[in-house]
């Protein structure tokens, strides 16, 4: 992948990055959306952690507010209501050798799903956010094409990591700019 370096040294395009860094880290403190999570408390106990602008920060922390309040983006959020035991990975960088190539990568959220008394995974799911905006469903077929390489080799990786079957992770993109969560299926 080739980038052009005035894209690289453009301070708009700064802004952007410290922007979805800003969402990221913020989200990355969320492991369960209950009735106890107060936004403005998880705001103010993380900023100070957050190396981005001040401005962008508060940007970035308002489209999370907003994007928790959509139904689907909460669901994502919420821990499933069954006797399974989860396990919650969040911003969790990995190493992997996947075929022939060396692939380092980071999930967003990966969910770990167990069998009660299991000690492997019966199942898992990883969660991928982006600020996108999306528009209509011409926006969101567009990116799900566009980000659904990315998503299966993070499948990939985590059935490596955990030794899970691929065919027992699913994998799903969460716009938070919009609300829309979309499946990614393979």
């Amino acid at each position: 992948l080739f980038t052009q370096a005035e894209w690289l040294f453009d301070s708009e395009t700064d802004r952007y990055a410290q922007f979805g860094k800003a969402l990221h880290f913020f989200v990355s403190h969320v492991e369960w959306l209950d009735e106890t999570l107060d936004p403005e408390s998880l705001y103010r106990q993380t900023l100070k952690n957050l190396q981005v602008e001040p401005e962008i920060a508060r940007k970035a922390f308002l489209q999370l507010e907003q994007a928790l309040r959509y139904p689907a983006v909460r669901e994502t959020l919420t821990k499933p209501a069954n006797d399974r035991v989860y396990e919650v990975w969040r911003e969790r960088p990995f190493e992997v050798i996947l075929g022939t190539d060396w692939v380092s990568g980071c999930f967003d959220r990966a969910v770990l799903e167990y069998k009660s008394g299991q000690t492997l995974p019966a199942a898992a799911e990883v969660i991928d956010f982006k600020t996108s905006v999306i528009h209509n469903q011409k926006d969101l077929q567009r990116a799900r094409k566009t980000y659904a390489p990315q998503l299966d080799t993070y499948r990939r990786a985590l059935s490596r990591i955990a030794g899970l079957p691929e065919e027992n992770i699913s994998t799903r993109l969460v716009f938070t700019a919009s609300g829309d969560v979309v499946k990614v299926d393979f």
